[in-house]
């Protein structure tokens, strides 16, 4: 009985270990272009490039690069009612989110930049697949 339960545990055990389903990795890129932040009266337009690439299960990863050591990687999703892109996955207080809509040719949405007291800006954005907007 008691070599049972020890074989018992031991099942338990690996099987709390093994994923529920393979990861996917299965990954192209769905956007390759142009990223541009305007101010909250659409001023001040702040450009620089993204990279999204679309999982066969609809999550987003990707990169961005805004120039003068403003870069990162980012994370997102997309469903029905158009993308969430975080440009800052790794920070809890310090989150810049983008909400938009595409048509495969533009992202157009609104972003926010959220902290621990909350949203500290916002504004619009435009991203022009390989396209140079300027």
């Amino acid at each position: 009985m008691r070599n049972m339960i020890i074989l018992f545990t031991i099942a338990v055990l690996v099987s709390c270990n093994q994923p529920t389903s393979p990861p996917n990795n299965n990954q192209s890129v769905f956007f390759n272009g142009w990223l541009v932040l305007y101010d909250s009266i659409g001023n001040n337009p702040v450009s620089g490039t993204m990279t999204l690439n679309l999982s066969t299960s609809k999550k987003i990863t990707g990169n961005w690069d805004l120039g003068n050591g403003n870069s990162g990687k980012l994370t997102g999703s997309i469903d029905n009612y158009g993308l969430s892109i975080n440009l800052n996955p790794d920070m809890i207080d310090n989150n810049t989110i983008l909400f938009g809509t595409t048509d495969g040719k533009t992202i157009k949405g609104r972003w926010y930049h959220s902290s621990y007291v909350g949203i500290t800006n916002k504004g619009t954005f435009m991203a022009y697949n390989n396209v140079h907007p300027l």
